[in-house]
């Protein structure tokens, strides 16, 4: 099967992946809060959040799947959710969590199936995102959880960049990285 040409598939559906902390956006949506790409930039569009696809399809909040199953079953799920949301969907906004990325095959799908958008923000600003939403597991028990996340960052930072388009929402208030997603749509 061939894969759409970026125009084609910005017409389709629109996937944005950020970092840990967002999505469609990864940082910048559910968990980081600072763009909700699926409802703000698209609101006449069929918006997913694969996480709560994940819950869903499974019954079980995301720290339940992972503590009871670990990392390769909510990584199944994902795959299986995101194959879900393309088939099921031919034009909507789908709000990944950022470490798709280092799901090889669960990625390539992303690419060859949606136009990508990278929400970019700085570490601190992913971790303050996520803490603020009360998630306290990316400081819980770890003294180095800063470092931690910039380490994952600069790791992931080749795969974020094969998105069709990157939207820096760093230091920007959530009305301009909102303008910005709508403009790298466009």
């Amino acid at each position: 099967m061939s894969s759409p040409t970026p125009s084609a598939r910005r017409w389709k559906r629109t996937a944005a992946t950020a970092s840990p902390s967002s999505a469609c956006a990864a940082p910048a949506s559910r968990r980081s809060g600072a763009v909700s790409p699926p409802r703000a930039a698209f609101p006449s569009s069929s918006s997913i959040e694969l996480d709560r696809e994940i819950e869903r399809e499974s019954g079980l909040a995301l720290g339940e799947i992972f503590a009871l199953y670990g990392q390769p079953a909510f990584r199944r799920l994902e795959r299986r959710c995101l194959e879900a949301a393309i088939e099921r969907h031919p034009a909507c906004v789908i709000a990944t969590g950022g470490s798709l990325v280092s799901e090889p095959g669960t990625f390539d799908l992303l690419l060859a199936a949606c136009f990508t958008v990278w929400l970019k923000a700085a570490p601190e600003e992913h971790m303050g995102r996520v803490l603020a939403q009360g998630d306290t597991r990316p400081m819980a028990d770890n003294t180095e959880a800063m470092d931690d996340l910039r380490r994952i960052l600069a790791g992931r930072d080749a795969l974020y960049s094969k998105a069709d388009a990157v939207v820096d929402t760093a230091g920007k208030t959530v009305e301009q990285s909102l303008a910005e997603l709508q403009a790298a749509i466009s």
